[in-house]
């Protein structure tokens, strides 16, 4: 019989885990009659190596009677859906040995012709994992990561790939182990003390470029939390994370539950809710049980309910997004601009409050559940501050005062508030008002609060720098921070502990105390329980160190003229005093400069260098003694006055040169390009050392621009027109995309104007009035900071300017 027709067939399968195990391809090409042919077939196993699943185009010149698939022994049958459609089926592999094997596919047309085409897939479930350290959300106390891995495969020794960072897509450690079926490597992550770190496990059941398509199977995910704070101690470590605690409960989380533990009897009580742990806001005790906020939004929309439990129910209430949350008692207020959304937590009753207000909304939460209102309603100031209870919907006078007080604040016994523009911070209790200070820009709440009796508030430095003073129930006022830059009210408690943040760090203060004392970064919740800070993180509860001191007697000054000066230069001055004395030894002196803490020296210095001061220029230095419970001697002042700078003559000194061109600087290192754009080099200023970043040799790429970053380069090249941004970092491109980014760009100081005119670069000084320095010709002027440690382990900033020639750079003295 003389048939004549043509058949084609393709098996593709696709392995779904994490890590695959690819199939090798074979090609067959036979034929049972001159008229039959089969091309290729591509097979591999399914996500749970459960199932070979078939995927066969075939092509035939007479319909097709049957489309079977068949190895060691048993055998599925293809379908398809329609005329033009594939031939698919799936295989089972239980049973199948362990390994490779091979597969059939038959094509039979009504006349008996048979086209038969062959492939290969490994049966090959994934690694089993054994071992895994550190557990999940672990803390590291002593800053040192220790990273174990260990799994079985069966039919390879797995390998192991692990990326380290505070973000997943961009790790700061990358390590590697292949072959071996156990990873243990050990970390220094003392830089990231204070952080979380993210840890991915990438698992493979072969040797071959861990990550690749073809044998990636197991990616796990873990994060850990650094901390090695000293003034920490571990009091209590539960089961699950602790999300609040007080004297009696804690509030825990843990295997999707979110549960109430009773410390004294350890009986625990389930709250009825799930799912919480995915889009949390904030979770607090209360009297009555407990209250949390959580986003339920799908698909990018924001969905805000606050729950409350109160031992026998949860209610549900749908809020604002964005609000700001205030506690007392069992009850709860957010408020924004102009909307108020009120809940007693006990109860579950929900309220959201017609208020009309012209300007920003400020409410005061109450004890009882009321709350107090400013006086700007309706867009009409009054000398009132208004009272409101969220169950009558009634609203009375608080108090009277003039000058229309505003942005409440209350412990329920005293109201803070500010009067007229804010400039005077005022306290109302038991029918008098008191000025607690006068220059405070109260701009928010949270800028002051109170709690029996004592009182804690923000206001600027004289270079204009938010700092936090403390004033105690007696009314004295002490500056508690003088931080460079801006410091913020944590919390106060009602022994007048002052928690204070500052670059994401809290710190802990007491009146008598020298300085705030650093309790770690605020990654953790910090509560105060009957006097003691704690410090909750995952599943640990810490205690905080005490600072308050005991001892009540500031340091003495002799008589006559403690404070000296003398080698007043341009830019310096030597400082002498006389020896204060205290009966328990004097511990500190804090040096100011025109009211700025300056350094922090030991009690036996006697004189101190100041450096990096202004020509012909006034400066206050004041001195304060201190002694080891923090009681502070009364200042002693000294004026001076800074010589005339003369000015080196020669303008400018060539500090680098290179064949090429200069694209970036900063203070440690250089990164130029080599002339021809192909050769990208990071000079090291400090040791005289360079490495090479990139070489185009062989390709056509040339390089574009470049710039240091924190910890890297990035750079650009271009190919035909289009760029490409590479991100390297210690010899290794990490990330890569397509197209340029958008690269920082550092400006010039306020007060400063670069132009250019007839060829000629001028930099003009506008608060000096007058010309520091020009050139005529090519080049560009760069501006930098630099930092560099002196006395007192302090970090002083100067400023320089460069120009850059090509592959030249030269300093100015100016």
């Amino acid at each position: 019989m003389n048939r004549r027709f043509m058949l084609l067939i393709c098996g593709l399968l696709t392995l779904l885990l994490p890590f695959q195990a690819a199939a090798a391809e074979s090609v067959s090409a036979a034929a049972a009659q001159d008229d039959v042919r089969i091309t290729s077939t591509k097979l591999t196993t399914d996500d749970a190596a459960t199932k070979v699943q078939i995927l066969a185009a075939v092509t035939s010149l007479y319909e097709l009677k049957s489309v079977t698939a068949s190895t060691s022994g048993r055998e599925v049958t293809l379908t398809r859906s329609c005329p033009s459609c594939n031939w698919k089926g799936e295989m089972p592999l239980s049973g199948l040995a362990k390994g490779e094997h091979t597969l059939i596919v038959t094509a039979v047309d009504i006349y008996g012709s048979i086209g038969t085409g062959t492939g290969t897939f490994t049966y090959d479930e994934p690694p089993v994992i054994t071992r895994m350290e550190p557990e999940n959300l672990s803390i590291i106390r002593n800053n040192s990561l220790h990273v174990i891995a260990e799994a079985e495969d069966d039919l390879a020794q797995p390998s192991f790939l692990v990326k380290i960072g505070l973000s997943p897509y961009y790790p700061d450690f990358i390590a590697s182990d292949q072959g071996t079926g156990k990873f243990d490597r050990v970390f220094d992550v003392t830089k990231y003390n204070g952080r979380s770190l993210s840890i991915e496990y990438t698992i493979s059941d072969g040797p071959e470029s861990p990550g690749g398509d073809d044998n990636h199977r197991v990616d796990l995910f873990r994060t850990v939390y650094v901390e090695s704070s000293p003034e920490l101690v571990e009091m209590e470590r539960e089961s699950g994370s602790v999300l609040d605690a007080d004297e009696s409960r804690l509030l825990l989380a843990g295997n999707s539950e979110l549960i109430i533990k009773n410390r004294n009897d350890g009986t625990e009580t389930k709250v009825p809710i799930s799912g919480y742990y995915n889009y949390q806001s904030w979770f607090e005790l209360t009297p009555a049980g407990a209250a949390f906020l959580v986003d339920e939004g799908q698909d990018g929309y924001t969905r805000m309910m606050l729950h409350s439990w109160n031992g026998e129910k949860l209610t549900s209430t749908e809020v604002a997004p964005e609000l700001n949350w205030q506690f007392s008692g069992n009850y709860v207020l957010g408020s924004d601009s102009f909307r108020l959304q009120w809940v007693d937590t006990k109860t579950g009753t929900a309220r959201t409050i017609p208020i009309d207000y012209h300007n920003e909304l400020h409410a005061a939460l109450e004890p009882s559940g009321t709350f107090l209102l400013d006086s700007d309603l309706s867009g009409k100031k009054s000398d009132q501050m208004f009272r409101y209870d969220p169950v009558t919907g009634g609203m009375t006078t608080a108090f009277e005062y003039p000058g229309a007080p505003s942005r409440p604040v209350t412990d329920g016994k005293a109201i803070l508030f500010t009067v007229n523009d804010g400039s005077s911070l005022m306290k109302y209790q038991d029918g008098t008002v008191t000025e607690v200070d006068h220059g405070t820009t109260a701009g928010r709440i949270g800028d002051y609060t109170v709690n029996e009796g004592w009182v804690a508030f923000q206001k600027p430095s004289a270079s204009n720098v938010q700092q936090v003073y403390l004033q105690s129930p007696e009314g004295t006022v002490t500056q508690a921070t003088y931080f460079n830059k801006a410091s913020k009210i944590h919390s106060l408690d009602n022994l007048g502990t002052l928690v204070i943040e500052n670059e994401s760090k809290l710190y802990q203060y007491h009146q008598g105390m020298v300085k705030p004392t650093l309790i770690a970064r605020n990654q953790g919740k910090l509560k105060s329980i009957n006097g003691q800070l704690f410090y909750l993180l995952s599943d640990t509860i810490f205690g905080v160190k005490s600072q308050a001191p005991s001892d009540t007697e500031a340091p003495v000054w002799p008589q006559g003229n403690v404070l000296t000066f003398s080698d007043v230069t341009h830019n310096s001055v030597q400082l002498h005093w006389q020896p204060a004395t205290d009966d328990t030894g004097v511990a500190n002196y804090l040096l100011f400069q025109n009211n700025q803490l300056l350094t922090t020296l030991k009690g036996t210095a006697s004189s101190y260098e100041v450096k990096g001061l202004s020509q012909k220029s006034s400066y206050v230095f004041t001195l304060v003694a201190v002694d080891a419970a923090g009681n502070q001697s009364v200042k002693k002042n000294v004026t001076i006055t800074t010589a005339a700078y003369n000015p080196d003559p020669t303008p400018e000194t060539l500090l680098n040169h290179f064949d090429g061109t200069i694209l970036d600087f900063d203070q440690n290192h250089i990164v130029w390009k080599a002339t021809g754009d192909t050769v990208l080099w990071l000079y090291n200023r400090t040791d005289k050392t360079q490495v090479k970043v990139y070489d185009a040799a062989g390709s056509d790429y040339t390089i574009g621009k470049a710039m240091l970053s924190a910890d890297g380069i990035v750079y650009t090249l271009e190919l035909n027109g289009l760029p490409m941004t590479y991100y390297w970092k210690n010899g290794a491109v990490l990330q890569h995309w397509e197209g340029e980014t958008q690269y920082d760009t550092r400006g010039i100081p306020d007060g400063s104007v670069v132009y250019t005119l007839n060829d000629t670069t001028y930099l003009y000084s506008t608060q000096e009035g007058k010309l520091l320095y020009s050139f005529n010709g090519p080049g560009e002027l760069y501006y930098r900071q630099h930092v560099y440690s002196g006395p007192g382990e302090k970090q002083y900033r100067y400023d320089a300017w460069y120009r850059v020639d090509g592959g030249s750079l030269y300093g100015l003295r100016i």
